[in-house]
């Protein structure tokens, strides 16, 4: 990225620079028609400049979707439904301590963790439980 800007920082000055030239010129007329020319070309690279930083910050935010995206795709290949709850493998091939909602996420695919009570695992947004048992 860093040679990009460097680019664009080379153009700008470049542009600037036919200042200095337009100068040295005698001609009145010439050189007021470089000058617009000078004008004209400043204005379409401020353009491009614009565009360039439009599409610099769409793909950092398409990047970032896609990294959101890769992280949801491991979560739900590593959900297995053992005793009708939801449970998550860890890297290790251990399983979460808490499982996750089965409806909420057959449902809405929300990852809601379940509440711990003495016999039952219960989910607070649907109200509703299902029976503790090993997760393995």
């Amino acid at each position: 990225m860093s040679l990009d800007l460097e680019a664009i920082a080379a153009v700008g000055a470049l542009i600037n620079g036919f200042g200095g030239l337009i100068g040295k010129v005698n001609d009145q007329s010439v050189k007021a028609e470089l000058f617009q020319k000078q004008i004209e070309t400043l204005s379409k690279f401020q353009e491009l400049q614009a565009a360039y930083w439009d599409i610099a910050n769409e793909n950092r935010m398409q990047h970032g979707r896609i990294i959101e995206l890769e992280q949801k795709l491991r979560f739900a290949g590593a959900l297995e439904f053992r005793m009708q709850v939801c449970w998550s493998k860890l890297d290790d091939g251990y399983f979460e301590r808490t499982p996750y909602c089965p409806l909420c996420w057959e449902d809405q695919r929300k990852a809601v963790h379940l509440i711990e009570y003495k016999e039952v695992w219960e989910c607070a947004l649907h109200n509703r439980s299902w029976p503790k048992g090993s997760s393995s």
